[in-house]
């Protein structure tokens, strides 16, 4: 479940690059549905837990929270990686990709 929920959240944030090539993402109205559905789903499924008698302490909740996250992550780690960046050329290219700059 929060494999699931993870992975749509990062299908439905909207992922630009700006003109300084710094990666930005936002929530679109469809992630909010997702989480919606996924907090349902969660707790569905620790009302079910709960009339049979188990234990729902916060390491299964807390475990399922890390799953999300990383699912979510992960999903936005490769689009992002599939982007083209924002200084010209291809992500296959053979355009060398610019030195890191720190910021004042």
């Amino acid at each position: 479940m929060g494999l699931v929920t993870g992975a749509g959240w990062g299908w439905t944030t909207r992922l630009w690059r700006e003109a300084d090539g710094s990666l930005r993402g936002k929530g679109t109205k469809a992630t909010v549905f997702v989480w919606a559905g996924g907090l349902v789903l969660r707790a569905a499924l620790y009302g079910a837990a709960a009339l049979m008698g188990m234990d729902q302490g916060s390491a299964a909740l807390l475990s399922v929270l890390a799953v999300t996250l990383a699912a979510c992550g992960g999903v936005l780690m490769w689009r992002a990686g599939r982007m083209d960046p924002a200084y010209g050329g291809s992500v296959g290219g053979m355009m060398p990709r610019p030195a890191w700059k720190d910021r004042v």
